[in-house]
């Protein structure tokens, strides 16, 4: 198990300098995945705020009804803010993968060097380093694209959001002009005690 240091990556201590600025890389690209992830969490908890707090206390239940639709800006920001917290889950994961294989292969190496074990404990060692090795460079391919994914979501989620919110706000104007128009005024009917009293007046 890789909880288990002393099983899975070997008891052999290594220098700190071998390792040092390879944990200080890894701290600086999880900030940065862990600031897409806020950032994505936040425009989540904003959609949820509006439709809680706005979208259920408005008139303009037509207007609200297109901006939900599946071909909707919101919708797709939606989608992307979604997308952009799994792929910087998934970088952080990947990224603490990487560090998992780098030191395993890192202390197996110095085991070799300083044990010198049978031929072939050797050879299961060197096989062990080599599956480390290709394991290592699966999860930077993987840390790569999951962060360049994160990014892109992230972007195409707020444009989405930028558009939806423009949209938005021209189909409410218009509504509001439609019924602020003297056309729909003229063809409001009358209340009851206004059309009685205009008999009234007319006798």
């Amino acid at each position: 198990m890789r909880t288990l240091t002393q099983e899975y990556l070997g008891g052999t201590l290594l220098d700190e300098d071998h390792y040092k600025i390879d944990l200080a890389v890894l701290e600086r690209y999880q900030s940065f995945s862990s600031e897409l992830l806020r950032l994505a969490l936040l425009g989540l908890a904003a959609y949820g705020f509006l439709i809680a707090n706005v979208a259920l206390k408005m008139d303009y239940t037509t207007v609200l009804t297109q901006a939900l639709k599946p071909v909707s800006p919101f919708f797709w920001s939606a989608v992307a803010l979604a997308l952009c917290t799994g792929f910087a889950l998934g970088h952080r994961y990947f990224s603490t993968d990487c560090l998992t294989h780098f030191v395993r292969q890192r202390r197996l190496g110095e085991w070799l060097a300083q044990a010198r074990p049978p031929r072939s404990v050797c050879q299961a060692a060197l096989q062990t380093i080599d599956h480390e090795e290709r394991s290592l460079a699966r999860d930077l391919f993987l840390c790569k694209w999951s962060l360049i994914a994160a990014c892109a979501s992230l972007f195409v989620g707020v444009g989405c959001f930028a558009v939806g919110i423009g949209l938005l706000s021209s189909s409410m104007q218009s509504a509001s002009d439609a019924h602020s128009s003297p056309e729909a005024r003229v063809a409001a009917p009358q209340p009851v005690f206004q059309r009685a009293a205009s008999t009234s007046s007319m006798r």
